[in-house]
């Protein structure tokens, strides 16, 4: 493209834009700038020897840092810092943790706390329950359901439960989901929102927590909280009040 070619372009971008175009302009360098910083201190926590001489895969680390540095949202920053921190390697030429960045970067961070959500219930319920699950096969984990409040998924995280199960849906994160938020059936009815999961639902959720390494141990290992996180105004994501294994049981939580 010549040089003409690009100033017409600035021009046509500036008009289209309008007042936004001045912004940007303002705020690039301070905007990828303050990410990439968030970004590389959620993936220093998730890394046990930051020391150890293993690079990060340079073709994740441009997407992470294209994609992720614009984000102010810390559930975002999470997500991408441990596929980040998951990307290193001996000689940095395992590029496999691409797909996540991929995933990731087409979620919004309401359907990114959702997955946290669901797959958080997930691990702790499979390992209170000593489950011999098989994670890596589909048609196994698929088996389990997680209930969830609707009215905490609403009012407490603030999901678009219509719109963001079917995301999580879209994407194979879920393999299947139902919700009710008003209920004209029955007074015992609870509103919930359902999700069956999935292996890749899992595969992400380890790899946020820099733990893809062990991913196929998802049904006997605690993975842990996302402590370092600042929810604002979320309570503990990894730690909803009210969820199941089934319907029932998510009544029983609300007594």
């Amino acid at each position: 493209m010549g040089e003409v070619e690009l100033i017409v372009t600035a021009v046509a971008l500036k008009k289209v834009l309008g007042p936004t175009f001045e912004q940007i302009g303002k705020g690039l360098k301070h905007a990828s700038k303050a990410g990439w910083e968030k970004l590389s201190n959620f993936a220093w926590q998730k890394i046990e020897n930051p020391d150890d001489g293993k690079r990060a895969n340079e073709r994740v680390a441009y997407d992470i840092l294209w994609n992720g540095g614009w984000t102010d949202d810390d559930v975002c920053a999470e997500y991408f810092g441990g596929v980040l921190a998951s990307s290193r390697s001996e000689d940095g030429k395992d590029d496999s943790n691409i797909q996540f960045t991929n995933v990731i970067r087409s979620l919004s961070s309401s359907q990114l706390r959702l997955h946290c959500l669901i797959y958080t219930v997930l691990n702790k319920m499979l390992v209170a329950s000593k489950s011999q699950v098989n994670v890596a096969q589909n048609t196994e984990i698929e088996q389990h359901e997680i209930w969830l409040s609707a009215v905490e998924l609403l009012k407490t995280y603030q999901i678009k439960i219509d719109a963001d199960f079917n995301a999580l849906y879209r994407q194979g994160l879920v393999s299947q989901y139902k919700w009710e938020i008003i209920s004209t059936q029955s007074p015992l009815l609870v509103p919930y929102g359902m999700a069956k999961p999935t292996t890749f639902g899992v595969m992400l959720y380890a790899a946020a927590h820099n733990r893809l390494s062990n991913w196929g141990q998802f049904q006997s290992v605690d993975f842990g909280s996302f402590d370092s996180i600042d929810f604002k105004n979320f309570e503990s994501i990894t730690t909803p009040r009210y969820f199941g294994a089934t319907l029932n049981e998510l009544k029983k939580a609300y007594k």
